[in-house]
């Protein structure tokens, strides 16, 4: 168990507002990460798209565990200090997504899952086709 009055859990905060997805980009704060969000600008005067993002301070309570690169879902609360408005609801890690690479099958351009051997260090990339 773990007491955190900022947590969406079982603290005395509630999310309301904004509901945004996004990658961590810096978890060396404690019990707060950086959340980058990227999206695309439209450029009117020469009619293509500009890249860019947007870094949102979170809370993220003591019952997740996260990494840099990992996929977050964050609601917004309260302001909680200075800076933090939002609060981690969701956690994905990169391990536990579908990967659009070549595998050791063969097959290239479809969804793939991750397969661990005993060694957490070797994985495998096995196309959905192949794995059933």
């Amino acid at each position: 168990t773990y007491i955190d009055k900022k947590c969406p859990f079982t603290g005395n905060v509630s999310i309301r507002g904004r509901i945004l997805a996004g990658t961590c980009h810096s978890a060396k704060m404690m019990r707060t990460t950086i959340v980058r969000r990227n999206y695309l600008h439209y450029v009117k005067k020469y009619q293509r798209y500009e890249k860019r993002h947007s870094n949102i301070p979170t809370h993220i309570s003591p019952c997740f565990c996260v990494k840099e690169g990992d996929h977050v879902i964050v609601g917004q609360c309260r302001p909680l200090s200075k800076t933090v408005r939002f609060n981690v609801l969701k956690v994905t890690s990169w391990f536990f997504r579908r990967w659009w690479k070549e595998s050791i099958c063969g097959h290239v351009r479809s969804c793939f899952l991750v397969i661990f051997q005993a060694p957490m260090d070797s994985m495998k990339l096995l196309c959905l086709r192949c794995y059933k």
